[in-house]
C-alpha cells in the first residue's frame, strides 16, 4: 500500500510541478520526496506545434532511520497532442537498473 501511495504521490507531484520551472517537496509517513521540473522554451506558438525540452529531477529520502519502500513503478503522462522522441536517449538493460 505504501509503495503505491509513494508512486502516486510521485506522479502527482511531477505532473503538477512541471511548469516553466518549479520545485516541490511532499512528505508522508517517514518518506520525503522532492521534485524539480522545467519546460523550455518558455513561450510556445498558439497555432502550430513546437519541440520542447522537459527536465525532471527527483530525490527520495527517509526522515528517520527506517528503510525506504522500494519504488516499483513510475508513470509519466503526456496529453494526446504530445509526442515523445526517444532518439539519442541511452537504453539500459534490466540488470543495469
Amino acid at each position: 500500500m505504501r509503495r503505491s501511495t509513494l508512486a502516486g504521490i510521485a506522479l502527482l507531484v511531477v505532473l503538477c510541478s512541471v511548469g516553466i520551472a518549479a520545485a516541490e517537496v511532499v512528505q508522508r509517513h517517514h518518506v520525503r520526496v522532492s521534485f524539480q521540473g522545467e519546460l523550455t522554451p518558455h513561450r510556445l506558438p498558439r497555432s502550430s506545434s513546437a519541440p520542447i525540452t522537459v527536465s525532471v529531477a527527483a530525490k527520495i529520502a527517509p526522515t528517520d532511520s527506517k528503510t525506504l519502500p522500494q519504488l516499483r513503478q513510475m508513470t509519466i503522462a503526456i496529453n494526446r497532442y504530445g509526442q515523445l522522441d526517444t532518439a539519442g536517449l541511452p537504453v539500459c538493460r534490466l540488470e543495469q537498473i
